[in-house]
């Protein structure tokens, strides 16, 4: 009877211990101990059961999207790999639709929206990859409908604004400047909506340096043509970079999986618009878009 108690207790004990499961550049650790990371924000954290005992896979974030990086051009570049795409977006389709539910379950739970704010702000982030992947592979055909372009751009800014805090080390502000309020576009919501946030978030990133930081949205009737600018007091992109930003997977940045770009190039396209990029190195730069008004 003893001995069966002593059993017992041994594997409460056991099924209450986890396992970590510390994934690196250059090695795995596996241990019954939380390891100490040096900035959590950076990691990302699955957990599972495996038996009676639950386990942490722990990975760096930016380690992922490396690796990632490193294999995809060559995925791309050749016919043979047709079925990767189609495994990305097999997975990528597994892996956003219980994200969208959740994300859809944490808005509707009554809990205080300041806790919930660094959770959101992180399947939000995520989101915004996989949609980047899903345009930029399925080329997904722009179902266009008149849009009030300012709305559009008014939805992005509302997001950004939404997740600065917990996004973002520093304040900056959004100007607007809208000609105005009756410009209508023959556009894809969806697809819009993603381009300028991209473009919106790579101007915010930029500021990090800058002592005025500042992103002015600017919008003119031209006709035939509706102008959206995107002009920051950012850091700006060198000459023999600037010709590179619409290349898909390249990046300067440490985070990202530089899709951002030229996802917005391919949906700018998709609704037979143009872009157009100035920039100056320590001064800013400024993304012109032409989308055809709706006529």
């Amino acid at each position: 009877m003893v001995k069966s108690k002593e059993k017992e207790e041994e594997k409460n004990k056991s099924s209450n211990q986890a396992i970590y499961i510390t994934i690196s550049e250059d090695n795995i650790e596996i241990s019954e101990k939380k390891p100490d990371l040096e900035n959590e924000k950076r990691y990302i954290v699955l957990d599972f059961q495996s038996g009676e005992r639950k386990v942490f896979l722990i990975t760096d974030e930016q380690l992922i999207i490396k690796k990632i990086r490193e294999k995809m051009p060559e995925i791309f570049l050749e016919e043979k790999y047709e079925g990767m795409k189609e495994m990305l977006l097999f997975l990528t389709h597994e892996i956003k639709n219980p994200l969208f539910a959740l994300t859809t379950r944490i808005i509707s739970l009554d809990i205080d929206k300041e806790k919930m704010k660094p959770i959101k702000s992180l399947l939000d982030r995520v989101n915004s990859i996989f949609d980047n992947i899903t345009i930029f592979i399925k080329g997904k055909t722009a179902n266009l409908k008149k849009e009030n372009v300012e709305s559009i751009i008014e939805e992005s800014i509302k997001e950004i604004e939404e997740i600065k805090d917990e996004t973002f080390s520093y304040d900056f502000e959004i100007k607007r400047e809208y000609r105005s309020d009756k410009i209508f576009i023959k556009g894809d919501r969806f697809l819009l909506k993603r381009a300028f946030l991209n473009i919106i978030m790579n101007s915010a990133e930029s500021l990090e340096k800058s002592k005025n930081k500042v992103i002015e949205v600017k919008t003119y009737d031209e006709g035939n043509f509706i102008k959206c600018e995107f002009s920051d007091t950012g850091c700006g992109i060198p000459e023999n970079i600037k010709q590179k930003i619409f290349i898909p997977f390249f990046t300067t940045k440490t985070k990202g999986m530089g899709l951002g770009m030229s996802t917005v190039k391919k949906i700018i396209e998709l609704h037979n618009g143009k872009i157009d990029v100035e920039s100056e190195e320590g001064k800013g730069t400024k993304v012109t878009i032409l989308l055809p008004s709706y006529e």
